[in-house]
């Protein structure tokens, strides 16, 4: 353990709160919102996430660790859990499904957008009509500017939800809800990414 300390002595530019959670097994007692210094929840400030993400790159760069061969994989394997935790949180769908995993209720791989939001199947149906027609670039524009729409209307509203878990367990059917319109709203915008590819 003395070695790790003055591994970690030397390595400035590491944030004390980083260091102290890389003592105790790289992290493995931490969230990723702590591990980036982001607050927990649907919504983030992705500037300062992908800021955060690059000096932690670049405080744990292997190369930095060149004279110490169990010190360099230990930053190989923080260094891995810094990009896994970049990747998860930086995407709404993918940070709502983790979010999901650390409150007990994960969506199933094949949970499909909730059955009992009619105006939303509707605009899901509406979307799928439009692609099946072979629409324009222009309307895959609005189509786009659409479901960036309902994304950011879903955040908020399982942001809400979350606010009240603990008082009210009724909102995790909530957050459930709004966390599976993400995904499913992801879904559509790769498939629109595709299209506009190849317009």
């Amino acid at each position: 353990m003395s070695s790790l300390r003055a591994l970690c002595n030397r390595s400035r530019i590491v944030p004390w709160s980083v260091k102290r959670r890389w003592l105790s097994e790289i992290a493995g007692d931490e969230d990723y919102f702590t591990l980036l210094g982001a607050r927990y929840g649907f919504s983030v400030d992705e500037d300062q996430l992908y800021q955060e993400h690059k000096k932690l790159m670049k405080s744990w760069h292997p190369d930095r660790f060149a004279d110490d061969a169990k010190a360099q994989e230990r930053a190989l394997s923080m260094a891995s859990m810094i990009n896994s935790a970049y990747s998860t949180l930086c995407k709404p769908h993918l940070r709502a499904r983790y979010i999901l995993e650390v409150e007990g209720i994960p969506l199933k791989e094949d949970e499909d957008a909730p059955v009992d939001d009619m105006e939303f199947l509707g605009f899901v149906m509406s979307v799928r009509e439009a692609l099946e027609n072979e629409p324009k670039e222009r309307d895959l524009e609005d189509l786009k500017s659409q479901i960036n729409e309902l994304s950011n209307e879903s955040v908020q509203q399982a942001e809400a939800a979350l606010s009240q878990i603990k008082s009210d367990p009724e909102m995790k059917e909530v957050v459930r809800k709004q966390a599976s319109k993400l995904q499913y709203l992801h879904r559509i915008s790769e498939e629109i990414h595709k299209l506009t590819q190849v317009t």
